[in-house]
This record gives structure tokens, sequence and C-alpha cells, in this order.
């Protein structure tokens, strides 16, 4: 693996848990790699049904992202994801460990950065589906990612030039039981190597990531419906479009922190705001 691989793998890592869904990479057989970080957000409007942005009761709150992945083979790895949450909604409070994600993802060619998904979704304390009036709800996920590969001969960018860049994207579905509604999400994120490490003069590098992220759910739409948040029905259908930006410093070859902020672009039926994070990550790597 050659060593813009290598950054790319580590920032694309570095981004995973802060956007709730994963990017085009698998792990190689034996590493194990981990990240974590903290996460403050403002959750102070509202897409109303037109798409009008709105002022909410909803204050600001802290994240924790969790998670964790396993290369179990060349063909398969097992993942695990959750995060730590503390925020306030109007008289409502809660704190506690979100929904827990469980899942694998296996090649969907020879390549690494093709995959496919599946995973169970785990009710916690927290929960897109554990608002007051609703119970909550196990949940099946599934989906593909994948990254874009181009050739020298397809651009005009030299080989080193285009392994600086990558852009990745995905999509699927979410099934909860029970009659919650289930959600499409998708995605699609670009990052750009600025600066290579030189790990002789022990320099690290820096990287630019920008993402789109978007889901929209199946339930039907009540005249009366309320944003997606809190102590509302969620039977309610509910769209969001979010956008992030950040950058990524590599601390070795292994390990690297992401600094970021996503913004609530567009909506309908649903909470939103901005937030900023940071994430460390590392990979044990089995050789």
């Amino acid at each position: 693996m050659n060593t813009h691989i290598k950054i790319l793998a580590i920032t694309l890592l570095a981004a995973l848990p802060l956007s709730n869904s994963q990017a085009g990479w698998m792990q190689s057989e034996g590493d194990f790699a981990v990240s974590s970080g903290l996460g403050y957000k403002d959750n102070a409007n509202y897409f109303d049904m037109a798409g009008k942005s709105m002022k909410n009761t909803c204050g600001s709150g802290f994240n924790v992202p969790l998670y964790a992945e396993y290369g179990y083979s060349y063909y398969n790895t097992l993942y695990a994801t959750s995060s730590l949450d503390s925020f306030s909604c109007g008289v409502t409070k809660m704190q506690g460990i979100n929904d827990i994600e469980v899942g694998t993802r296996g090649h969907m060619d020879y390549f690494i950065d093709h995959n496919w998904e599946l995973a169970a979704i785990f009710p916690q304390h927290i929960s897109p589906t554990g608002a007051a009036n609703l119970p909550k709800q196990f949940g099946i996920k599934a989906g593909i990612h994948s990254s874009l590969r181009l050739e020298p001969y397809q651009t005009f960018l030299t080989e080193s030039e285009i392994q600086k860049n990558n852009v990745a994207y995905g999509g699927g579905i979410k099934y909860w039981t029970g009659d919650v509604p289930g959600e499409l999400w998708g995605y699609v994120g670009y990052s750009r190597i600025l600066k290579d490490s030189d790990w002789a003069k022990d320099i690290g590098g820096w990287s630019f990531n920008a993402r789109l992220d978007a889901k929209n759910s199946l339930g039907k739409t009540h005249p009366t419906a309320g944003f997606a948040g809190v102590g509302t029905d969620q039977h309610d259908a509910f769209r969001l479009v979010q956008g992030q930006i950040g950058f990524t410093r590599t601390l070795s070859v292994s390990e690297s922190m992401n600094f970021s902020i996503d913004r609530g672009l567009w909506g309908k039926n649903i909470g939103f705001g901005s937030g900023f994070f940071a994430t460390y990550s590392k990979v044990f790597r089995k050789n």
C-alpha cells in the first residue's frame, strides 16, 4: 500500500463516525481500527413541512462518537458504531448511549473500495426511534459503498495527482420493526491530500474533506406534523440534506486527527443545526 493510499485510508476512517455512515473502504485482514472524539452541536433550528428554516426550543448538546472495525478476512470486515450524547429540547433533557449498530462489510469485486454492508441496529437510551411517544425499535441497515477510480488515460491529471484525490459515494436503506417507517440514506464525499507526509523527517500530512449526506423517511406526511426531534411523532415523513467540511492531520502511518464542521442545508419536517467535531483515529496493523 503506497503512501497516498495509506493517507486516504486514515482520512476516510477519521470521518466515519461524524456523519453516521461509512465511506468506501475496508480494513485489511487482521487490522483493527478505532475512532472517537468530541462534538458540539447546536440544535436550535428545524425545517417545517414547506422546507422553511424555523427556530425551535432545542438547545446545544455534546456528542462522543464511537467506532471500531476489524479486518476479519480479505473478503469481510466486522464493525460496530455508536455514540454518547447529551442534549436538551425544551423541557426534555436526555443523555446516554445512542443506538448501537453492529455489522459486516464485504467486497463487491477485487478492489478494496467497492463493498456492500449489512448491519443490525440495537435501540438504546437515546434513539432515533425512541421519541417520548414512540417505543424504541430494532432496525436493519443495508447499503453499498464505493469510490471513483480513475486511470491516467481518462484525465489530464498525472497518476500522482490522481492518487491524491478520492471521491466516495454510497447509499442504502434502514428498516425498523413495528410501525416506525423505513429510511433511505445516501452520501457523496471528496478528499484530497494537501501535503504529503514525510516520516523520515517525522512530518505529518494534511488532507481536505467535504461531504454531503441525505436521508429521506418513508413515512406518510400528516397535516399537523411537527419537526422530527425529541418527543415528536416520527411516523411523519422527513427529509434532510447535510453538509460537512474538514481537515485531517496524519500523525503517523496509522494515526490521524480530523477537525470538521457540519450544517443542515435543506430539509422538511426535521430538526437541524451546526456542529463542530474533533476525532482521533488509529489503526492497529497486523504486519
